[in-house]
């Protein structure tokens, strides 16, 4: 990730991009949740006794809450910290009793009988420990390296807050805070978040316990303009910690270069870490000096990856920027959970139009097709080029980066391609994707028309039962980015995923037939198979199997077969069963069986067709004209039937068993509409059914 950002860092650089730098050690608070807030704790001088007095505590919103950072690590921090409940309780009935109080279910209570459960202290010696280090160590810290800017903000809350040094003077005004906003009636839910924790009776204390995110203000910050819940506190800040590294590190002594060939002083500290919009925490680099096998030639950690802290800064502020919120379906999206894709053009990272909008489609209720979102890119891309610049230069970074575990991500693909190449490949994934007969139509819905690369791993994770619903979405065989990896490389992938995606279609081949005969309805769920059926298309091509010449062969006209044969059997039930439609048709049961043993089935099902023939060459004549019965129909489908089966007869080659691309074959066969020149050349009644577009004939019910 680090040779792609510095790339990124240059662009923005040289296009005067202003990241938001952030100082390396003032860090983005943790997600809150509705039963692990944040909580403001508001201090106040007491102007007749002169001591300081929590003064409310409030459960501050998401929101307000992604915006804040606090100075330090995870183990101690300021102003923002990890505290802990007051007390622990264990007892079931208590709790119940505490739980409808803090989700809202009640309002009344026993302010005695409260008082009465605060037995057991919450605070054990190895949180006093990290208390200490929250409240003198890194205010201590912090005043030293802010020396030179006594005028910043924090000083007010280091002058009043260094009384809490001793724990036990904030724990009794928070735990007086908290009873005086329950007998107001006020905020009750943060006030009982504040006081008791939800312990287990049955686990050791010292394992069950959780922190509790906390901010200290100030009513005197309030009144300056500088909350430490505001943008403006936040900013100051940031501004003074950055003035003050850097005026340390002109005074350090810049004796080594760093793998990018800038002089720097050695530094001991772990790389920057950025707060990702999909929900997990980046580091730039990571490396632990107790995992020996990361060793390489006898160095470890920075030594073996030296990069300057000026370096490191624009780095964290590059990824910081293309990871903005403002900026997602733009520069990123976010593929899955602890899953997100980068990708912007290294030459102009700024343009309007993402790339991220091409590879995995409009994000919400936007529509687009992807010839459209491919064509709005690279025209921006070209109208914001330099004058008198290669257009080779104009490089196109994509990279992936997931979340490994709690403490690691890891950069799980990359790709760097330029404007010609996307172009070229984007041409080649459009023509691909049609190369398909012409389908039902009840499959498509306004998204279903196109397919874009990042769609195709869901619809290969994607298998379906009988009755059309899908198995399971928790196994995923295939990772997220696989799209990419199949839009940017031809053939070695496509065999393997046709494989995977035929297993996953056939067994609802025969409830795709019925819903394209409109004997059943389809549902919302069901619109992915219009999906499905472009990405079948494009494998094909991708294994030089053309429509064109596809439609000429065996499997397809098998399927054809199958297909014709299921609407002379509905035609048959309208007929002479009064429109009593069995579960299976014809060609439908013999759909499996054909798919393994095409030629020994194909003798079965000419015989089982005997009878349905016999009838359509006397119904034919009768000259009926009822809706969904009528006798031309009858022709039509056993003319189709007799030049189906002569064009399977003429084949010079009629094999045993099907490869995986004529299993494809004869499934596209099986749905496709019978050909336009059929219809045309039928009579003036079958013309009527090239208004039938959206399946087989339009069945009633």
């Amino acid at each position: 990730m680090i040779n792609e950002l510095y790339t990124l860092s240059q662009a923005m650089q040289k296009y005067e991009i202003s990241g938001r730098a952030q100082y390396r050690s003032y860090l983005p608070l943790p997600n809150v949740k509705k039963d692990a807030p944040c909580i403001q704790i508001l201090l106040s001088k007491n102007d007749e006794s002169g001591n300081i007095d929590v003064a409310s505590l409030r459960s501050l919103p998401q929101e307000t809450v992604k915006e804040l950072r606090k100075y330090g690590d995870k183990q101690k921090s300021y102003p923002a910290m990890n505290l802990a409940a007051l007390y622990r309780v264990t007892d079931k009935k208590i709790l119940s009793l505490l739980g409808d109080l803090r989700s809202g279910k009640t309002v009344d209570f026993d302010l005695e009988q409260l008082k009465s459960w605060c037995q057991t202290d919450n605070w054990d010696l190895k949180f006093l420990r990290k208390y200490k280090n929250c409240f003198q160590k890194v205010p201590e810290e912090l005043q030293e390296f802010l020396k030179e800017c006594p005028d910043n903000p924090i000083f007010i809350l280091f002058r009043q807050t260094e009384v809490f040094q001793d724990p036990a003077v904030l724990r009794q005004e928070l735990e007086k805070c908290a009873f005086r906003m329950l007998e107001e009636k006020k905020d009750i839910s943060t006030a009982i978040q504040m006081l008791f924790y939800f312990g287990d009776a049955d686990k050791d204390p010292k394992k069950d316990f959780k922190t509790l995110s906390v901010i200290l203000d100030s009513t005197e910050l309030v009144k300056e303009g500088y909350s430490t819940i505001s943008a403006a506190f936040t900013n100051r800040l940031n501004e003074d910690l950055l003035k003050a590294d850097e005026k340390n590190k002109s005074s350090r002594q810049e004796d080594t270069v760093d793998a990018f060939g800038t002089e720097f002083a050695v530094i001991e500290e772990p790389m920057p870490e950025i707060k990702l919009p999909g929900g997990f925490t980046a580091s730039l680099r990571t490396m632990f000096k107790e995992h020996k096998c990361q060793y390489r030639y006898g160095r470890i950690e920075n030594a073996t990856y030296p990069i300057a802290p000026a370096t490191r800064l624009r780095l964290k502020s590059a990824l910081e920027w293309v990871s903005a919120e403002e900026r997602r379906n733009i520069t990123w999206s976010k593929l899955d959970t602890g899953e997100i894709l980068f990708a912007y053009p290294e030459s102009k990272p700024s343009l309007s139009a993402g790339l991220a909008a091409v590879l995995q489609g409009p994000a919400g209720s936007e529509q687009s097709s992807f010839e459209g979102a491919a064509k709005r890119f690279l025209n921006s891309l070209r109208e914001g080029k330099d004058p008198g610049t290669d257009s080779r230069s104009n490089r196109i970074q994509i990279f992936i980066l997931r979340k490994l575990d709690k403490g690691r991500t890891k950069i799980v693909y990359t790709y760097n391609t330029t404007p010609e190449e996307l172009e070229r490949r984007g041409e080649i994934w459009w023509t691909a994707c049609r190369n398909l007969p012409e389908l039902p139509r009840i499959f498509e819905s306004e998204n279903s028309c196109d397919l874009f690369p990042l769609e195709a791993a869901s619809l290969l994770n994607s298998a379906w039962k009988h009755d059309g619903t899908r198995v399971s979405k928790k196994f995923k065989p295939f990772s997220g980015y696989h799209g990419l990896e199949l839009f940017f490389d031809d053939r070695p992938m496509a065999r393997n995923d046709l494989s995977a995606l035929l297993r996953n279609l056939e067994p609802a081949a025969v409830k795709l037939g019925r819903c394209a005969y409109h004997l059943d309805a389809i549902s919302k769920t069901q619109e992915i198979f219009q999906k499905s059926f472009l990405l079948l298309g494009l494998l094909l091509d991708r294994l030089g199997s053309r429509k064109e010449q596809y439609m000429q062969e065996f499997p397809y006209l098998y399927g054809q077969l199958l297909k014709v044969s299921d609407e002379l059997h509905i035609l048959y039930c309208r007929v002479e069963r009064e429109g009593n439609i069995p579960p299976q048709l014809v060609g439908g049961s013999f759909y499996s069986a054909a798919a393994e043993l095409p030629l020994q089935t194909l003798a079965q099902l000419g015989q089982r067709m005997i009878p349905y023939i016999f009838w359509a060459k006397a119904y034919m004549n009768k000259n009926k004209s009822d809706k969904g019965k009528e006798s031309w129909r009858a022709g039509w489908y056993l003319r189709l039937y007799e030049r189906l089966a002569s064009q399977i007869v003429e084949q010079a080659e009629l094999k045993t068993k099907f490869t995986e691309a004529e299993r494809a074959q004869m499934f596209i066969g099986y749905l496709a509409q019978f050909p336009q020149s059929d219809k045309q050349n039928s009579g003036s009644n079958e013309n009527e059914i090239t208004e039938e577009r959206d399946g087989g004939s339009n069945h009633e019910i």
